[in-house]
């Protein structure tokens, strides 16, 4: 009898061990928790300056501190420095030829009033003269050309400075940087675009310099729109490789030109 009872016992014991090893397991397999390497921590100099960056995702709202009319308010700072930098070139490069600019109204459209910066200089087939004496410019073509083409030249070095010292600017707070960029690109593809359409009197910047060159305006409202294009693509993809130096590029090609004639 002890016989029966020993074979169903030792029978019987191999699946009740087994039983009793399979509950805890499940127990300790539903706890696992796998751990995976942590990420390294950041500076805290960056962690404070990107700590908004997921819900950063539209670039033109500088999320400034103190608030959002306060990033407006520097923002259009940023514009009015950038309009500025711009005219002060036309300025400067007129003084440098020993020229005196003259302010001159237009209207865009033929209804929106506006100025220009005017150099006073014509320029037709056989050379560049003084509107108002008739005498011949003593820059000539090439200093007509420098004129016209100092505020877009302006523009290309400000905004190379902006995108080259901070090429993500999109995800910082800098909304002075980013007026001024604005305006340069937002600018320089007003005038392109109002060469092509032919929104405004055949005055101004783009004309000035198709005639100092004797080309089709046109093809020099293409130059002023390229390096502005370029810049707005490094704004929207900063980690592109080959977009800041093909902007450089033709920007140093759009000063080149002014030494061709």
């Amino acid at each position: 009898m002890w016989l029966v009872w020993s074979i169903l016992f030792f029978g019987l014991l191999p699946s009740s061990a087994l039983a009793q090893e399979t509950k805890p397991l499940e127990a300790e397999s539903a706890s696992i928790e796998y751990v995976s390497q942590a990420e390294p921590p950041a500076h805290p100099w960056a962690e404070e300056r990107n700590k908004d960056k997921e819900r950063f995702k539209k670039p033109w709202r500088s999320n400034t501190r103190g608030g959002r009319w306060r990033a407006v308010g520097i923002g259009a700072t940023g514009v009015l420095a950038g309009f500025v930098a711009h005219e002060l070139g036309h300025v400067l490069v007129n003084l440098a030829y020993g020229n005196v600019p003259t302010f001159e109204g237009l209207r865009y459209g033929g209804f929106i009033p506006f100025f220009r910066i005017s150099p006073g200089v014509s320029c037709n087939d056989v050379g560049c003269f003084h509107i108002k004496t008739g005498e011949p410019f003593r820059g000539g073509r090439s200093g007509t050309y420098m004129i016209t083409s100092a505020g877009f030249n302006v523009q290309h070095l400000v905004s190379e400075l902006i995108l080259s010292l901070d090429p993500s600017l999109r995800y910082h707070r800098s909304p002075f940087q980013k007026g001024m960029l604005f305006f340069n690109i937002s600018l320089s593809a007003g005038y392109a675009l109002s060469a092509w359409f032919q929104v405004k009197p055949p005055i101004g910047d783009i004309h000035g310099m198709a005639r100092a060159a004797q080309i089709n305006p046109n093809w020099v409202a293409l130059l002023v729109a390229i390096p502005a294009g370029l810049d707005l693509y490094r704004f929207f993809l900063p980690d592109s490789k080959w977009a800041p130096w093909v902007s450089r590029a033709a920007k140093v090609t759009f000063l080149g030109v002014s030494f061709v004639f």
